[in-house]
């Protein structure tokens, strides 16, 4: 679902970005509201790299593809197509690396709408409308650390998890029957 909300008053975006508060006159902006639930894509290993088509020591150096879950694909088109008609992004999303990393999702499936697309995001950590009018006044950046900290857990994850699966399901099966 989208919604439009007119005429929300706070500083120009185009002098945040730094995430400290930003005097100066209140402008109103028209805003465009959606929402997501989680991540919005998923990685796994090529098809070539199943279960019985390789050791599991293989998987250690395997390339990891990043596709998108159809249960998401309506909502990827839907950020793609909205994209060119905002002048900015602002990303509100859980204060914390995972929510982090899904901004990092957002702002890319964005910005294949609209390269030249501003993003912002904003830090909060309760709806009270004091707090939200703070948010809008301390814009900042996607925290890039964040967002390379959860991708490498989960690619270590991926990782990990499938090679010990695998060489333990196939350790296993050798030593009993209909397993």
């Amino acid at each position: 679902q989208i919604f439009t909300i007119d005429n929300v008053k706070f500083p120009s975006i185009f002098r945040q970005g730094e995430g400290r508060m930003t005097q100066g006159p209140m402008e109103s902006h028209n805003m465009i509201v959606t929402s997501v639930r989680g991540h919005l894509a998923s990685q796994d290993f090529p098809s070539e790299y199943g279960w019985s088509a390789c050791p599991p020591i293989s998987l250690f150096d395997a390339p990891i593809e990043t596709t998108y879950r159809s249960d998401m694909e309506p909502l990827e088109q839907m950020l793609r197509q909205q994209a060119p008609r905002a002048q900015a992004l602002i990303l509100w999303l859980d204060c914390d690396r995972e929510g982090e990393a899904i901004a990092d999702e957002v702002r890319e499936v964005c910005l294949k709408g609209d390269r030249q697309l501003s993003v912002y995001r904003a830090k909060f950590s309760t709806v009270l409308p004091r707090e939200i009018q703070r948010a809008l006044q301390t814009l900042g950046r996607v925290n890039e650390n964040f967002v390379q900290a959860v991708q490498a857990r989960t690619e270590l994850d991926l990782r990990v998890g499938a090679a010990f699966t695998r060489f333990q399901t196939l350790r296993l099966q050798k030593k009993f029957d209909n397993v």
